[in-house]
């Protein structure tokens, strides 16, 4: 961790596309004052073994360098190291439920803090959605903000805003607190404003526990109520944040915590799990597949090597073909077969009734014009009134596609179709899974203005990411055989 710093306040805020100590904004994530967070990509060299001798190099090639995406917290270089300030404070705790900085880094004008980037929610939107909780939930919930609670405080810290809102979950129900920018060292304070301090800090903690219980089916023991409204209370015990850990454990033994949708939280990100690869060891995340194999490097001094590579990945290309789309080839054969049989039988039908002189005018029947070079008619689908159509030319850039693949998502949502979006989004899309959560709970999903102008934010190679004017918000298109077609969507919202 380093970090390096220069006085001079920024002229403006960190937009989307701005590259800032290396690290490229690609989408923002909130702001609270002067700081802001977003999501940031950036390149990782991959390592490569030195070798004795260039006859081999052309059996070498260098695969691309792997994309590194990280949470970026922002703030301006004002000369006060606040921002490094806060990432030493969570060092120096080492609490197991404290995020802890990957580097810290200024440009003179910035000052940025790297964390993992991964899907997370507050307390406040877990009690907000009235989720039923089991007590053994509720006890997972609690232990780990007490515990780092009584372990800031006897560390001679002061947290100051502990709320719902600064209490996080995970994608895989692990707690964390946030808000350490607020802390505060009272060791070198006057006693009474130390008491002060930490006797707002329980009582927080009181009302945290109190929101937390409220929605749990099973009453809390009589103990453990009685030292919540001790919490809460004008003089809270100095010890109680250990004791509401041992009356939390008396009550009931540590539960799941009720898991939530990743995609409808924040963009998935694939994670390069292969061990042995540039990828593994530099704890990569991915924008490709499931199993990160595009990340992969083509092994080095080994002919063979980019055959193999180009045939494993030829058979992970095959394997994810659309079940619904052979569903739709094997009707497609049926229909023309059909045809085929059924244009001979009307043919002799006819010729038997001039045979026998009848003179009742015959039905008429619709036929499929004559094709001249053999092949058989192709059949169109009829869109019907309610089904809006999606055309995209394979070679339209992603500017030119954003416009028509935002009004044809937006006429999708109208009708809650799931078959329309599957048509506008790419393979596998995490805003997908998003739009078609939102359809199955009856709700709207957000829709991007249109008749608008695009800019390139960012170029990630087949993923481009575009801004739309005016705050309007933002589009990742990817690039797939039949052109561009959506990834992910964000709204901005005011």
């Amino acid at each position: 961790m380093f970090s390096r710093s220069r006085g001079g306040e920024p002229a403006r805020a960190p937009v989307v596309g701005q590259v800032i100590s290396g690290w490229r904004l690609v989408r923002p994530l909130g702001h609270h004052g002067a700081r802001c967070e977003f999501v940031g990509v950036c390149e990782a060299p991959v390592p490569t073994r030195a070798t004795a001798s260039d006859h081999w190099r052309e059996f070498g090639a260098v695969a691309e360098e792997p994309l590194l995406q990280r949470r970026i917290v922002i703030m301006p270089d004002l000369g006060d190291g606040a921002l490094a300030r806060e990432c030493t404070l969570r060092e120096q705790l080492a609490a197991d439920f404290i995020e802890r900085a990957e580097e810290v880094l200024s440009d003179g004008e910035w000052q940025l803090a790297v964390y993992a980037l991964k899907p997370r929610w507050s307390y406040a939107e877990l009690i907000a959605e009235g989720t039923q909780l089991d007590a053994g939930a509720a006890v997972s919930l609690l232990v780990p903000l007490a515990e780092t609670l009584a372990l800031a405080h006897e560390s001679g810290i002061v947290h100051t805003a502990l709320t719902l809102q600064c209490c996080r979950i995970d994608a895989h129900g692990r707690p964390s607190i946030e808000g350490w920018d607020a802390a505060i060292r009272v060791d070198e304070l006057p006693a009474v404003r130390r008491d002060l301090l930490r006797t707002d800090d329980l009582r927080a903690l009181g009302r945290l526990a109190d929101a937390v219980l409220a929605n749990v089916v099973d009453a809390p023991s009589e103990e453990l109520a009685r030292l919540i409204s001790a919490l809460t209370g004008s003089a809270p015990p100095r010890d109680a944040a250990r004791r509401l850990i041992d009356e939390l454990f008396n009550w009931r033994v540590p539960d799941i915590i009720p898991e939530r949708t990743p995609a409808s939280l924040a963009p998935t990100m694939r994670v390069a799990d292969d061990q042995g690869t540039a990828s593994d060891q530099l704890g990569v995340e991915t924008l490709l597949g499931d199993d990160g194999d595009m990340s992969r490097p083509v092994p080095r001094g080994v002919p063979g090597g980019k055959l193999a590579l180009l045939q494993a990945r030829m058979i992970a290309f095959a394997s994810e073909v659309n079940a619904r789309t052979w569903a739709l080839l094997a009707i497609a054969g049926a229909l023309l077969a059909g045809t085929g049989l059924l244009l001979p039988a009307l043919t002799s039908g006819s010729a038997a009734a001039e045979d026998t002189g009848a003179t009742s005018q015959p039905t008429p029947i619709a036929t499929l014009p004559e094709r001249t070079d053999g092949a058989a008619p192709a059949l169109e689908p009829q869109p019907t009134a309610s089904e809006p159509t999606f055309t995209s030319s394979a070679s339209a850039t992603a500017i030119e596609s954003a416009d028509q693949l935002a009004t044809a998502r937006n006429e999708c949502l109208v009708l809650a179709d799931a078959a329309c979006l599957d048509q506008v989004y790419a393979s596998g899309a995490p805003g997908l899974d998003a739009d078609l959560t939102a359809i199955g709970a009856g709700t709207a999903g957000d829709r991007v203005t249109t008749a608008t102008s695009w800019i390139l934010a960012a170029d990630l190679g087949d993923i481009e990411i575009l801004q739309g004017s005016g705050g309007i918000g933002s589009l990742s298109l990817e690039r797939t055989a039949d052109g561009w077609r959506i990834r992910e969507v964000w709204v901005e919202h005011y």
